[in-house]
């Protein structure tokens, strides 16, 4: 159903409401890709240093669960985006720069695919995007039976 999955070389999953939702499903699922000789990155909103940090605290460290971080805050600052923060310390953009971010990147790695529990990200892939996006609520069961073979 999902012929970009197949031919998968490059993963990207986000962070917050994909990996930390099931933590105890997607750390196997991410060792069991790099096995399989697939990269996966992480592409999540937070700078690279935080994100690094709550994977950590998951027990997914690079190298054994995944390959690189993206970050989104750090993107949009490498591309000179308005921003600011909070005042708890959170950045922030415009939304349409934020939800065309992923694609952005997505595509300037080269990911095959990215998972993510946010349909507003979807318009960051448009059709002809060499990216296909699966938004993990819909998907995941059948993602993660694509993958395994089950």
């Amino acid at each position: 159903m999902f012929p970009a999955v197949f031919e998968a070389e490059v993963i990207a999953f986000d962070l917050h409401g994909v990996i930390d939702h099931n933590p105890r499903f997607f750390k196997p699922l991410l060792k069991l890709l790099q096995d399989a000789g697939r990269t996966v990155v992480i592409v999540s909103g937070p700078q690279e240093e935080q994100v690094q940090n709550e994977l950590a605290a998951l027990r997914i460290v690079r190298t054994h669960h995944f390959d690189e971080i993206y970050s989104i805050v750090d993107s949009l600052q490498s591309y000179k985006v308005e921003m600011w923060q909070d005042n708890k310390g959170t950045w922030w953009a415009n939304d349409e720069d934020w939800w065309m971010s992923k694609g952005k990147i997505c595509r300037d790695i080269g990911a095959d695919v990215m998972i993510d529990d946010h349909i507003e990200f979807k318009e960051g892939f448009p059709d002809g995007h060499p990216t296909k996006f699966i938004l993990f609520s819909h998907y995941w069961k059948e993602f993660f039976n694509t993958i395994t073979g089950r």
